[in-house]
């Protein structure tokens, strides 16, 4: 969870009475004051409790479920949490050893965002209290961004390397096909019956024995389509796989230039499609690619970078299974 989400989570919910007050649609902790403090984990031997846990947890949750959860799923989330919340103690009393330096016009800019967005409302002044308190929060996030920005850079890559990347991924560097259409579509409500769509499917195949006789698919598009490229004879430019259904692309695969292709079920109803050309994939030239290779090269190493680095801290903390699993067992009970 990003430090913003994370900020943002906490302030909207920090100033309910309970921890469940604030489960709208999310299943949420319990209250603090409504649990056994528990010792979930250990950080250099340090205890963490579960009332210092369960804002984050909340937090967390809110930011990754916008519909209610399986018990299932809240848990394997509550795993997620626990994770990232005993890294970003480590990687804050890391930063803080380290005296990263970070921009004070950047905290003075969260701080006023959170009063342009709170200021007018009743709870604000319980949260200008607490300004001292996200401050502090706002400097650790910071250095965190700083750390990551300083653990991630990465060497440029060497011309070979750049050569192998490109020809061992050629599945990033290829142009998917593409085909330039006109379509007429014959429009089906949504939850039509049965009825309705072979009604159109008829429709639309009458249609293809009738460009199949000659007529001009473009006049039958304007005259008969619903779709709102009937004014241009159907033409709906240059589409790439991808941006269409499975079943159109299916059929629009196996169809020559000059073809028609269909009748197809789309969402909105049942759809020909006339393909004026087809482009199938093509690789990316190289010198075309570079660009684009290197970056992909630099974010992979810096991710590799970031992961190695956040897996030696690992080992200075430590979850108490049982306890963990009692309070989650608690707090969703």
């Amino acid at each position: 969870m990003s430090a913003r989400l994370r900020l943002a989570h906490v302030l909207k919910t920090a100033l309910c009475g309970t921890l469940a007050a604030a489960a709208v649609l999310v299943p949420l902790p319990a209250a603090a004051s409504e649990q056994q403090e528990l010792v979930i984990a250990h950080i250099d031997g340090q205890p963490i409790t579960s009332t210092v846990f369960a804002p984050y947890l909340r937090a967390y949750l809110r930011s990754k479920l916008y519909h209610p959860g399986s018990p299932e799923r809240v848990r394997v989330l509550a795993e997620e949490a626990i994770d990232a919340f005993l890294i970003d103690r480590v990687l804050g009393e890391q930063t803080a050893a380290r005296q990263l330096k970070i921009d004070e016009g950047e905290v003075e800019k969260r701080l006023a965002d959170i009063k342009a967005e709170f200021g007018g409302r009743p709870e604000w002044p319980a949260i200008h209290e607490r300004l001292p308190k996200l401050r502090q929060e706002i400097e650790t996030d910071l250095r965190i961004e700083a750390l990551k920005r300083e653990l991630s850079r990465v060497e440029p890559p060497a011309e070979p390397d750049i050569g192998s990347f490109y020809e061992n991924r050629p599945q990033l560097f290829t142009r998917p096909a593409a085909y330039r259409l006109k379509l007429l579509l014959i429009a089906v409500e949504p939850g039509a019956k049965a009825e309705s769509w072979h009604a159109a499917e008829d429709k639309a195949k009458d249609y293809a024995r009738r460009v199949a006789s000659g007529e001009d698919f473009a006049a039958l598009a304007a005259a008969n389509s619903d779709h709102s490229s009937a004014g241009q004879g159907g033409a709906v430019g240059l589409v790439h796989e991808g941006q269409l259904g499975e079943a159109a692309e299916a059929a629009l695969r196996s169809a020559t230039p000059g073809a028609v292709a269909g009748p197809v079920r789309l969402l909105e109803g049942v759809a020909l499609f006339k393909v004026e050309e087809k482009h199938l994939p093509t690789l990316i030239p190289l010198p075309e690619a570079r660009e684009r290779v290197i970056a992909l090269m630099e974010r992979d190493r810096a991710k590799q970078r970031w992961t190695s680095y956040v897996e030696t801290i690992r080992g200075r903390f430590s979850v108490d299974r049982s306890a963990f699993a009692a309070f989650l067992a608690s707090a969703f009970k």
